[in-house]
């Protein structure tokens, strides 16, 4: 076991092999064993902190091996120093690293790490992986609880949220590169103005739930204001709050487990804001039918697993851990998504069987060409779900010079683009799509589906005008066969 940056052993790295269920530490010179072992598929693990946990390297054993090396790439550190335009150091300011990532197509920053600012106004951010972050001096944060009483106390300084560089908006922001074991600065120079306090009292608060209050402007904002929350009597102060038109969200939840949920437009213009109430309460219901096109008597709507339906919020509810939000199986052609907070949500759909979804519709929204659904304070617009069943399937192989490869997933597109692409591994030399839509579609192949972001509508153009062209014919079958691999568009 040795460190892939400098080539010096690694101890006490704990190394696990699968199936057989052993673990060991490596000794001073990085050195591990595991005996006896019958031959067999084995996966090899590693983890230490301080480095990246060593991907599974599977390997199938018929004799003894010697030798084996494992290159465990040391974590990076971001550092720096947040000051005021006086150049004097700035206490308590919360830094954040975002890094994107891409996961099922979708791409997404994610909140990597984060420091609070000592008194020196220094900040540290350790164990993080190589790769290219967007730094954020977020806000103050302190988020109190029990014990605390909400008054009006004296009024702090704030500032806007600003990235590295000194853009407002991450498109614009200066990235950091942070190599494996390095370190990188990012400091900070921030305009400091008056900052006012909201004060108000939520009501129907759960002490035991842990509520979150928060207050938003924009779309990138996390949130991140420092507040006081009274949990005996639901009192709230949020402090250090500069002008502006912001989204006030409180969320908790309730004696039944469902999410609770109170949100409020306010304007901060010049001076406090005091006397705001807001009562928790059940989330929105999204409510919503399914139904069979085009089929024969004997067919019934699905019941039970075989329909699903879930948001996923592409906001900052994401990194708090909420949702997604699933709907209830579906039941005599109905089903509801229940307790879902406000916001931004992608819309995901699940079908067994050999049905296909035919269409997917909020009010005017075409939920299969745009599965994006943005939900507000009022009720939402019902959904309406029509399944076929005359859908065709793609039995395809991978030619043997594309086979090879460790992993292959294959990624279906419609070139009309009037539904979401589809996302299959291969099994050995092939795949399969089944209950396709009838239409015709483009095929594309990649060792890892992981930097492919083929959910944007710019590479999804792309991809719609590539790769390998099929047509798919109702209630047929379509065999073809990849002969190599698709270029991951830029």
């Amino acid at each position: 076991m040795v460190n892939g940056v400098t080539g010096a052993p690694v101890r006490n790295v704990l190394v696990s092999l699968q199936p057989s269920d052993q673990q060991v530490e490596t000794d001073a010179a990085g050195g591990f064993k595991f005996s006896p072992l019958e031959a067999d598929t084995y996966a090899l693990g590693a983890a230490k902190l301080g480095f990246e946990t060593a991907d599974e390297d599977y390997f199938e054993l018929t004799a003894s091996r010697e030798g084996v090396v494992i290159r465990l790439k040391p974590l990076a550190t971001l550092r720096g120093i947040v000051k005021d335009s006086e150049g004097e150091p700035v206490e308590g300011v919360t830094v954040v690293a975002l890094r994107s990532q891409i996961g099922r197509g979708w791409r997404r920053s994610v909140l990597a790490g984060q420091a609070t600012t000592d008194d020196r106004g220094y900040y540290r951010i350790g164990q993080l992986v190589a790769g290219q972050y967007v730094v954020q001096a977020a806000g103050f944060q302190g988020l109190s609880y029990q014990g605390e009483t909400v008054n009006k106390a004296k009024a702090h300084d704030a500032f806007a949220p600003v990235y590295f560089g000194g853009a407002h908006d991450a498109a614009s922001a200066t990235a950091v590169p942070l190599a494996p074991g390095a370190e990188a600065r990012a400091d900070f120079s921030l305009t400091l103005q008056p900052g006012h306090r909201i004060l108000g009292h939520i009501a129907n608060l759960k002490p035991y739930t842990r509520p979150v209050v928060q207050l938003l402007h924009g779309q990138e904002n996390l949130g991140l204001n420092r507040c006081t929350l009274e949990l005996g009597t639901g009192g709230f102060r949020m402090d250090d709050v500069l002008d502006g038109s912001y989204r006030l969200r409180a969320f908790g939840t309730g004696t039944d487990g469902q999410p609770q949920v109170a949100e409020q437009d306010v304007v901060v213009a010049g001076n406090d804001l005091e006397g705001i109430s807001m009562t928790l309460g059940p989330g929105i219901t999204v409510k919503g039918t399914v139904r069979v096109e085009g089929s024969n008597a004997e067919s019934l709507p699905p019941e039970g697993p075989e329909f699903g339906m879930a948001l996923e919020s592409v906001d900052s509810l994401g990194d708090l851990g909420v949702g997604p939000f699933w709907s209830n199986p579906a039941v005599d052609g109905g089903f509801q998504i229940a307790s879902v907070l406000p916001g931004r949500y992608r819309v995901h759909f699940r079908i067994a069987g050999p049905r296909y979804f035919s269409s997917v519709r909020a009010g005017n929204a075409d939920l299969l060409a745009a599965p994006e659904l943005t939900l507000g304070s009022g009720p939402a617009a019902d959904i309406e779900v029509v399944l076929r069943e005359n859908g065709g399937s793609i039995e395809g192989t991978l030619a043997p010079e594309v086979a090879p490869a460790a992993e292959v997933w294959v990624l279906l597109v419609p070139e009309a683009l009037n539904r979401p692409p589809e996302l299959s591994p291969s099994e050995g030399d092939g795949f399969r799509f089944a209950a396709v839509a009838p239409g015709s579609y483009r095929l594309h192949a990649w060792e890892s589906s992981a930097e492919v972001e083929f959910h944007s509508p710019e590479v999804l153009r792309t991809l719609a005008h590539s790769g390998t062209r099929v047509e798919v014919r109702a209630a047929a079958e379509t065999k073809i066969q990849l002969q190599k691999l698709s270029e991951i568009p830029k």
